[in-house]
């Protein structure tokens, strides 16, 4: 193996392991987004501004934007081993049945 190989070898072995970290950043933001969901659902009242863990890993609910039952975004913010990710939820309606305008996903 040539030095050039094994540096082209070294570099995707890091590249790989910060996309896991990225693609694990971005699962904890996803689930702390549908945590919020679930809360808000039982409590339209529910706020966000808190911190939670999902599977031992910190992840943060960020101030629930609107009132009411309808027009509402949650925003989560996640990170891991340096990459922070992020998810938007705006939600149409929250009574049953839920409607979800959009999900978006984010560094």
């Amino acid at each position: 193996m040539t030095a050039g190989m094994a540096y082209r070898a070294k570099n995707q072995v890091l590249a790989g392991a910060g996309h896991a970290a990225a693609r694990e950043a971005q699962e904890l933001a996803d689930g702390c987004a549908e945590a919020a969901l679930m809360k808000l659902q039982e409590t339209f009242g529910y706020a966000g501004n808190e911190t939670l863990n999902i599977g031992g890993r910190p992840c943060d609910i960020l101030l629930i934007e609107g009132s009411g039952t309808y027009n509402r975004t949650i925003k989560t913010k996640a990170g891991a081993k340096g990459y922070t990710r992020r998810a938007t939820v705006v939600i149409g309606k929250i009574s049953f049945p839920t409607t979800i305008s959009s999900w978006i996903e984010s560094e």
